[in-house]
């Protein structure tokens, strides 16, 4: 049975990517290391202390998530809260920063600077900085169980991050043949308080260490072992052989080739956490890392796999294995045997000397770029089966579908949306990126207000891509960051490197798309360009009936990361790439033509079946549908009237009426006003022909009827006289065919206007009494009903 990852994981520390916006505290230090105070100001209240120690490890936080956090069963929470922010405030101008939604802090904090020296491998610095357990002494029992649990998490990770580094010290300490200090280091990490238990690999290095120290702890370390089922047995001589041997140092080091990496790694905090915490769990042995291409696969399996390395977690190794440059599967044994340094003879195939080799290797292999050669699997299986101590981890286009396989789905990363404030979208990881790869190419670059809207633009139109925001950074070494967003509004394109050492798969978002399409069947080619009629996303049955897709060819494309589904079941995909499927489906016009005939029909007879529930208790689940569908729908209406589908016209005119009159505010935002709506279908039809007189006389009195519903909701400037020009119109078109229902609501307009224009009351009642003989001669009790009410409420006027 396939094993998914789960999406929800308990948050870890880590270096924040959003960077200081307001001005620096100078002189002002928090110190959360062994306790918590705040050197260089006179001020010692713990709550907001706490507080500031929350801001500078978590960054920006929403104001109502911090009144919950500190004040958990107060109803002034918020009042709290601001009086809180107040005193920090007057304690120095740069200690807190707010805006309307979130609170962030420019205050230097020693567990930030751990963090951040460790990162950078500053271990020595990075430990001078570690005076004790994290809030230590800090008494909890007054605060909420969440704040609770996050402080006994956080001390507990820098616990650990920190036993990690010691570790490490003690290991190139004893490597330079310093046993003495080498041991006072091991045994200050083995002892070291609140950090998280040893995990096996790291017994056997405190093991190793011990012994090759004569430290009296290498007995309490192998009795620990053996409760992971570890023998622990080596000799002193062994043991310091191993620690200062060149050879062995490469051996246990040694299998490293991770590349150089061009760039910096940007955000992607989440990712990290749930990647690395999967790679620990000891019946996790092959992870995938899955997602379109040009969303940062291998960036986030070299990070992964340099901080596994760093964190000593393989003891045989990690090595990297690039599988783009290759087409045959049959080769993968030979390419991860060239990785590992071994050589091959004539006399036996590469697997198997791959599988003896790795049997006992407690070695990380990054298999990167694996979805063309999927026939591969069989040698991942064989290299889970026999090499028990091995993690694989695959970056891959699509899921491997072994039994063995963990799967973590990587998108896009987080980006601003439209309504996102301009203080609040500079902390968005695709942001981030943007700024950081734009001062490669315009060294002056940097975030203000006249730059982040196009940058936050150009982030929504590429929905967080990190290639695509690389590309598009690339190009300030030729245009403002304004003409780039305009550039990318008319088309993405132009998003091609202008950097010679791009591999060729990255030059482009097109060649990442050409990529993938070309691993596709004909059949998923058939469908993906069918698909890319739908606008907004689209639910399994309307894609049976447009595309021809089953549920088995979805699930394959969303296998291969060109399709997602929502937890609702609502499949969409990327918008670069239903632009890329588009310009294929442009390319076969019948194909087109037959798949725009059928998603237009499909719509408009969904907003037609979806009318009656309007107006009955089903309404809310009715409205639902059609709000989830507004984009899709706007684009069938807009294929019927391109098309002159009159008959689809006339029958869906009355069901769009009444979602104006229910919903006004979407129905203008989505389809502008009815005079425009209706009007610009009604301008394309020719009254002197008799098949388009019923939809066009529909159309018209529509299009008049609901402006008076707007004139009295938003008192709009109006042309009676061209409205009522309108509406004669439209009812003798409507009383030359004998359409019943639009003739009624017609009459019913022309009395409404005769009462808006002050007419006799016998000429205003004469129009409705003629459409209300109309409604009852076709028996439509609904509209009987409803021009009943709406005479009744005329007269009131």
């Amino acid at each position: 049975m396939q094993r998914v990852a789960s999406q929800e994981r308990c948050s870890t520390v880590s270096i924040p990517s959003w960077t200081h916006s307001g001005p620096y505290t100078e002189g002002v230090q928090l110190r959360t290391l062994g306790g918590l105070r705040l050197e260089g100001a006179v001020f010692s209240q713990p709550k907001p202390l706490l507080l500031l120690a929350y801001l500078a490890l978590e960054g920006p936080q929403e104001r109502w998530h911090l009144a919950e956090l500190l004040w958990p069963s107060s109803v002034r929470a918020m009042g709290n809260l601001r009086t809180v922010l107040s005193r920090l405030r007057g304690v120095s101008s740069g200690m807190v920063e707010v805006d309307g939604v979130r609170v962030w802090t420019a205050v230097d904090c020693d567990a930030q600077a751990l963090l951040t020296a460790l990162e950078k491998d500053e271990l020595q610095s990075g430990l001078e900085l570690y005076r004790g357990p994290f809030l230590d002494g800090l008494s909890l029992r007054v605060y909420g169980s969440e704040l609770e649990e996050w402080v006994y998490h956080t001390r507990e990770y820098l616990a650990g991050r920190v036993r990690e580094a010691l570790l490490s010290l003690a290991e190139i300490q004893a490597s330079h043949r310093g046993f003495r200090q080498a041991i006072e280091q091991a045994e200050r990490a083995y002892l070291l308080a609140c950090a998280p238990a040893p995990e096996p690999q790291e017994l056997e290095r405190f093991h190793t260490l011990f012994v090759a120290g004569g430290s009296h702890h290498a007995k309490e370390v192998r009795e620990e072992g053996l409760g992971f089922g570890l023998s622990l047995v080596v000799s002193v001589a062994e043991a310091k052989e191993r620690l200062r041997s060149p050879q062995q140092e490469d051996e246990r080091n040694g299998l490293r080739n991770l590349p150089d990496q061009r760039t910096s790694f940007v955000g992607r905090a989440l990712e990290l956490s749930e990647v690395t915490e999967l790679l620990v769990q000891p019946d996790c042995r092959l992870l995938s890392v899955v997602g379109a291409g040009g969303v940062g696969k291998t960036r986030l399996a070299l990070k992964i796999a340099q901080q596994r390395l760093e964190a000593g977690g393989f003891a045989d190794g990690v090595v990297f294995v690039p599988l783009e440059a290759h087409t045959s599967a049959a080769t993968i044994p030979a390419v991860v045997a060239d990785a590992l340094g071994l050589t091959l003879s004539g006399q036996e195939d590469a697997s198997s000397v791959v599988l003896r080799f790795l049997a006992e290797k407690r070695l990380l292999l990054v298999l990167d770029n694996f979805e063309q050669l999927l026939g591969g699997t069989v040698f991942v299986r064989e290299l889970t089966r026999n090499c028990p101590r091995l993690k694989l981890l695959v970056t891959s286009r699509m899921k491997l579908n072994l039994e063995q396989e963990w799967i973590v789905t990587v998108e896009g990363m987080t980006f601003p949306e439209e309504s996102t404030t301009l203080e609040r979208a500079a902390y968005f990881d695709a942001v981030q990126l943007f700024s950081m790869r734009a001062r490669r190419a315009q060294p002056g670059f940097s975030l203000t207000a006249e730059t982040l809207p196009a940058v936050a633009r150009i982030c929504q139109l590429v929905h967080g891509m990190p290639l695509a925001i690389e590309l598009a950074a690339s190009w300030l070494r030729a245009l403002p960051v304004s003409e780039v967003a305009k550039e990318m509004e008319a088309g993405t394109d132009r998003l091609e490197s202008l950097t010679q050492d791009v591999p060729e798969r990255h030059r482009s978002v097109r060649a990442v798309f050409d990529h993938s399409w070309s691993l596709l069947s004909q059949r998923e080619k058939e469908v993906l360009r069918r698909l890319s009629v739908f606008r907004g996303g689209f639910r399994r049955e309307a894609a049976a009936v447009v595309s021809g897709a089953t549920l088995p060819v979805l699930a394959r494309l969303v296998d291969k990361s060109l399709l997602y589904m929502s937890l609702e079941g609502r499949y969409d995909r990327h918008p670069l790439l239903a632009q890329y499927t588009r310009e294929k489906l442009a390319e076969l016009p019948e194909e087109r033509a037959e798949a725009e005939q059928k998603h237009g029909s499909y719509y408009l007879g969904l907003v037609r079946d979806l009318e009656p529930d309007l107006w009955t208790l089903e309404r809310k689940e009715a409205l639902r549908v059609f709000l989830g569908e507004l984009a899709n729908i706007r684009a069938s209406w807009d294929w019927a009237a391109q098309n002159l589908e009159v008959d689809e016209i006339e029958k869906t005119t009355p069901a769009m009426y009444d979602f104006f009159t229910i919903r006004l505010s979407e129905g203008l935002e989505h389809f502008g006003t009815t005079l425009e709506f209706f009007g610009s279908i009604a301008n394309h039809l020719d009254e002197n022909n008799p098949s388009h007189a019923a939809a066009l006389g529909t159309l018209l009195v529509h299009q008049v009827f609901h402006a008076f519903m707007m004139h009295q909701d938003r008192n709009l400037d109006r042309d009676l006289e061209q409205e009522r020009s309108l509406a004669e119109r439209g009812v003798s078109l409507l009383e030359s065919v004998g359409e019943p229902r639009a003739l009624a609501k017609g009459y019913h307009t022309l009395g409404i206007q005769a009462g808006w224009a002050h007419f006799s009351d016998a000429e205003v009642m004469g129009w409705h009494e003629r459409a209300l003989a109309v409604a009852r001669k076709h028996q439509s009790t609904s509209d009987i009903g409803h021009l009943l009410w709406l005479v009744g409420w005329q007269l009131m006027m």
